[in-house]
């Protein structure tokens, strides 16, 4: 809701919950907002699931979200894109929908690596239901100055992801080139139509490269193509410690995981109950660091424990069990997604006060059930 509050109108998901959670909470929002004005407002808002969706199961999931949440037509105030990364979804993606051409540049998770023609066949079979293409860089997400800390600010993965870009904006300038070059009448030619119902997207980057991407002088040519480019990083809401040597100095930590020192099971040592459970480890080691201890080396986590270490004897002396200590996390995503519930802590004008909350968009539908059963 806060986002919707600062003007945020365009989004991505990657799950169908986190879809469903969110086309509530931008009713919700509306709803309000037209009662305290007494009047209707029109604000199209934009939602890209960011995923592809690769069985019937997922796909007949997607169809009761938006039927649900009456999001089925083109021209409603929530439109719903989904991703293609094959030609064989193409005849999966229901009439109403636009999609996004998912890319592969690198990263090798998902997406098409045959820039131009994946490119082309997107707009020959869709037309103007093509909304744009969506890529992430993410593969330069540990590259900086010392392989730890990105003290060059970026200079290293500006350099690799310009590399990127400039074979991007070649394909792309070819496959556009193809289209336009086509029949007036053919689909093709309506995906980069001026008089299409929404403009062509080129989406990319998420918090590891949104800088990189916003300065380089590539993407800036999309401008003058008649098209559109954003960045789309999310961690930067709540910011995290990876985000931190990503982006040095431009965001402020809203994510931490409040421990408890349990032990000190030897000199040097402290362990807290904030282990695999608590924090995500899929980045490595640390999971976490400490706030206001720099010099706290957190170690490799087990499922309840962390240990950490503290050089400083001393310092070491003056940690007592039952001590709490507040925790960035390596990752804040699927940190938060370990949780059912958050606590806000706001400082007021007359004290401190804890709000608490649910986190509804965490886990998964249970639609696959019906694709074991069938």
């Amino acid at each position: 809701t806060i986002l919707i509050e600062r003007g945020v109108r365009r989004f991505k998901v990657a799950t169908s919950l986190e879809l469903e959670v969110l086309i509530r909470t931008i009713r919700a929002f509306t709803d309000a907002r037209r009662r305290s004005l007494d009047c209707e407002e029109i604000v199209a808002y934009d939602v890209l699931l960011a995923y592809p969706l690769a069985s019937p199961a997922a796909w007949s999931m997607l169809e009761k979200i938006l039927k649900d949440n009456d999001c089925s037509s083109e021209s409603g105030p929530i439109r719903v894109s989904v991703l293609v990364d094959s030609p064989d979804a193409f005849r999966e993606v229901p009439d109403h929908m636009f999609v996004f051409a998912d890319l592969n540049l690198g990263m090798n998770r998902t997406g098409s690596t045959d820039i131009e023609n994946f490119i082309y066949s997107c707009a020959e079979y869709f037309g103007e239901r093509l909304a744009g293409v969506s890529m992430y860089e993410g593969q330069y997400a540990s590259e900086s100055s010392d392989g730890i800390h990105d003290t060059d600010h970026g200079l290293m993965r500006q350099t690799s992801c310009d590399s990127t870009y400039a074979k991007f904006m070649s394909a792309l300038e070819s496959a556009v080139s193809r289209c336009k070059s086509s029949q007036s009448t053919s689909k093709s030619n309506q995906a980069f139509s001026t008089s299409a119902s929404r403009g062509f997207e080129v989406l990319t980057s998420g918090t590891p490269s949104f800088v990189p991407a916003l300065k380089s002088k590539h993407l800036r040519k999309l401008a003058s193509m008649g098209l559109t480019h954003r960045v789309s990083p999310g961690t930067v809401v709540l910011h995290d410690a990876r985000g931190a040597r990503q982006n040095p100095g431009m965001f402020q930590h809203a994510c931490f995981v409040l421990a408890t020192i349990v032990s000190k099971p030897t000199e040097h040592l402290v362990t807290c109950n904030a282990g695999s459970k608590s924090l995500a480890c899929e980045s490595g080691n640390p999971a976490a660091f400490v706030v206001n201890h720099p010099n706290w080396v957190p170690m490799s986590p087990s499922e309840e424990h962390l240990p950490i270490f503290i050089g400083d004897y001393d310092e070491w002396q003056r940690v007592k069990r039952g001590d709490h200590i507040l925790l960035v996390p390596e990752h804040a995503c699927p940190t938060v997604s370990m949780y059912s519930k958050y606590v806000v802590k706001n400082t007021v004008a007359d004290g401190e006060c804890c709000i608490q909350g649910d986190i509804d968009a965490r886990g998964r539908h249970f639609g696959f059930v019906n694709a074991l059963n069938s």
